[in-house]
């Protein structure tokens, strides 16, 4: 967390305090951060640790040279209204042979009440070497009915460690 976001956190929280800590406050200093946090994040890429720090970490050998785990994955605001965008973030780490860049699918999926509503498969995501984290931007449809959404994503490959990381967010009038 930034500097500036940091302030305006404890600016929030503050206001959040005068106002007498009731729930609709709190929800109202969540979004506000979330915001901050939203209009922070532009779409790309960001390397995290190196390669020979990711392959010491997983223990990629020779023998063992790939290994691919999608650690996090994060939605803000997780409250909005429809036909906005919401952030996506993921942080992944790979190790791959001879640390080249390898393609792999990658599938988001929008649920409502267990329904995929939508997906996403990105047949041919770049996969760095090392841990990258990885943001992008998606538009929830106008009119989209209210109501509490879930984002899957994970990557659909053998030999990953394979889980499939699951937020949730809500779309209100």
């Amino acid at each position: 967390m930034s500097a500036e976001q940091r302030v305006a956190l404890a600016l929030l929280l503050s206001l959040a305090v005068l106002a007498g800590c009731k729930s609709p406050p709190i929800l109202a200093v969540k979004d506000s951060y979330q915001e901050i946090v939203y209009k922070s994040r532009r779409k790309g890429e960001v390397a995290g640790t190196a390669p020979d720090g990711v392959r010491r970490e997983f223990n990629c050998t020779e023998r063992r040279p790939f290994e691919l785990r999608l650690e996090n994955s994060q939605l803000v605001p997780t409250r909005l209204k429809s036909g906005r965008e919401i952030n996506h973030r993921i942080v992944y780490a790979a190790c791959t042979p001879r640390d080249a860049v390898q393609t792999y699918p990658l599938v988001r999926r929008v649920l409502l009440d267990g329904r995929v509503l939508f997906e996403d498969r990105d047949n041919k995501f770049e996969v760095k070497p090392g841990r990258w984290t990885v943001d992008t931007f998606v538009g929830i449809p106008a009119g989209a009915s209210p109501g509490m959404y879930a984002l899957e994503v994970y990557f659909d490959v053998r030999g990953t460690a394979g889980k499939k990381l699951r937020q949730e967010f809500e779309v209100m009038n």
